[in-house]
């Protein structure tokens, strides 16, 4: 089983009742579309935040992004604030999303391979053009900003989501197939927050609000995924949305103490000082068993190189640590010794 890597322990929830715990926040989440009453969206937070905090694995930005939206419909507030609100989250996640894409990473691991298996396109000496991607993405954030240009940016940001999908079916061969209603529930999010009559909305604002506090407000929560490039806030809730950013842990034994399916193994490619020895695929394993990645976040990292550490203190293992998202590039390796990473 992949180790929970919980930012509190919580002792009066056994790990055996965190899988009913999912069941009942679906069965929850379900009935608030029948019967959306505050208080089933309340207990689905309180859910929803006894999970996350009882394994950091369950940071995924579309958990954080339904939590975002399901607080708002909880709370008591007039529903042109909330939609103000809305717009502003919506704005937010595509903007961090492009600017977080302006990196050769992206190009070199998330776009490239795209064209190629998608489109059947080797793009390796025009791969400049991959920066028009996530500066398309800004663009249409910043155009959800007025009314003229709206509809424009909800057609590009509904075709970036259908190519995403695209890329997650059989012909595309992306396997992440968890992101699939993610992005039918974007679309949707996109269309009914900016379809509706926005200019009702600033001046009930102005007349009712106190603009200052939500302005505030506002700026905050803009801001919050810039202290992800200083370690103080989660990677996924930064929302990079496959912005090739990140960093990549294995684990590397001699003698495997963990009986695990071949393809969890790496190949040792260029680590020819470990030819015999065994590399877990951290990443490869957690899509096995959760569905989904591993956070690129140092202090998941150190957490897992605790956790296998004291699993085998008479089998120390290493640390491969790849400075980019798949495995591939420079990286620095680590023994249990090491007071960091």
């Amino acid at each position: 089983m992949f180790p929970l890597l919980p930012v509190i322990d919580l002792p009066f929830i056994p790990d055996l009742l965190y899988s009913y715990t999912v069941y009942f926040l679906l069965f929850m989440l379900s009935a608030t579309i029948f019967f959306p009453r505050k208080i089933l969206m309340w207990i689905s937070l309180i859910l929803i935040i006894l999970l996350v905090v009882g394994d950091q694995m369950r940071w995924q930005p579309w958990v954080y992004i339904y939590s975002l939206f399901l607080f708002l419909f909880a709370i008591n507030i007039k529903s042109s604030l909330r939609l103000f609100y809305f717009k502003a989250i919506l704005f937010t996640i595509y903007f961090w999303s492009g600017f977080h894409k302006l990196n050769f990473h992206f190009i070199d691991y998330i776009f490239l391979p795209f064209m190629k298996d998608v489109f059947l396109l080797h793009l390796p000496n025009y791969k400049i053009i991959g920066f028009g991607i996530p500066l398309i993405e800004i663009f249409a954030a910043m155009g959800l900003l007025f009314k003229k240009t709206q509809k424009i940016s909800f057609l590009l940001l509904t075709t970036m989501h259908l190519v995403i999908l695209l890329w997650v079916s059989p012909w595309g061969g992306n396997s992440n197939n968890v992101i699939i209603p993610w992005n039918l529930v974007m679309i949707g999010l996109i269309y009914f927050c900016f379809y509706s009559d926005f200019k009702k909305v600033r001046p009930e604002l102005k007349k009712k609000y106190n603009h200052k506090i939500h302005s505030s407000i506002l700026i905050i929560f803009f801001l919050l995924p810039s202290l992800w490039f200083i370690e103080k806030w989660p990677y996924y809730f930064s929302f990079h949305m496959y912005s090739g950013r990140g960093k990549t842990m294995s684990v590397i034994y001699e003698q495997p103490i963990i009986e695990l399916p071949e393809n969890f193994y790496l190949e040792t490619k260029n680590l020819s000082s470990f030819e015999k020895h065994k590399i877990v695929n951290l990443n490869r394993w957690s899509y096995q068993e959760l569905n989904v990645p591993i956070p690129p976040s140092l202090s998941i990292f150190k957490q897992l190189k605790n956790h296998f550490c004291n699993l085998s203190p008479n089998n120390s293992p290493h640390f491969i640590v790849y400075r980019s998202i798949n495995y591939n590039g420079e990286y620095d390796i680590f023994t249990c010794d090491d007071l960091e990473l």
